[in-house]
């Protein structure tokens, strides 16, 4: 099912890397919050997201706004990595890609149309920000989404993108709230 501004955003039980048996309609309760689908944690884009969405987090809870991020990631892999760089906000781990595809949120065609638009200046600051690729999870070519839900759990913006670069940065969506 493919989720569209005006929506309810569907609930769902998730895990993370230490955590089992959550539900999000609980966590994220009355709340705005905000979904992001990435690949995985190996990903030098996905890490550079994963530090914009960090570096944003305080004004996010500052307007009153929940953070979500799901990856591709194996929980034990990640809880490594955490482990080792925490995040103040919470990972859905999705290996085996159930929410991806109950939501719809496809892989790009071909490799050339995941790195299309502007994802090379994008992997390219993610080199120099110093990350590094770590393990290759889940299907390589998976493109990200992010959704903002309103307090009533409609979704207010909801965005697949095009490509690794097409995505609506933390301070774009906070500029929504």
């Amino acid at each position: 099912m493919k989720l569209e501004k005006g929506k309810k955003f569907p609930n769902f039980d998730y895990f993370t890397a230490y955590e089992s048996d959550k539900n999000l309609y609980e966590e994220i309760d009355d709340k705005k919050s905000v979904v992001y689908f990435l690949r995985y944690h190996g990903c030098t884009v996905c890490q550079l997201d994963l530090m914009e969405i960090k570096n944003a987090y305080e004004d996010f809870k500052n307007k009153g706004t929940e953070v979500k991020v799901i990856l591709q990631s194996d929980p034990e892999l990640l809880k490594k990595e955490l482990d080792e760089n925490p995040l103040p906000y919470e990972i859905i781990c999705d290996p085996e890609m159930n929410l991806y595809k109950k939501f719809d949120i496809k892989a790009a065609k071909s490799m050339e149309k995941l790195v299309g638009g502007d994802s090379m200046e994008k992997v390219k600051k993610a080199e120099k920000a110093g990350f590094e690729h770590g393990k290759y999870e889940g299907e390589e070519k998976q493109l990200p989404a992010v959704f903002l839900i309103n307090e009533d759990k409609t979704i207010e913006y909801a965005q697949y993108a095009k490509n690794l670069a097409d995505l609506k940065s933390p301070k774009e969506i906070l500029e929504m709230i």
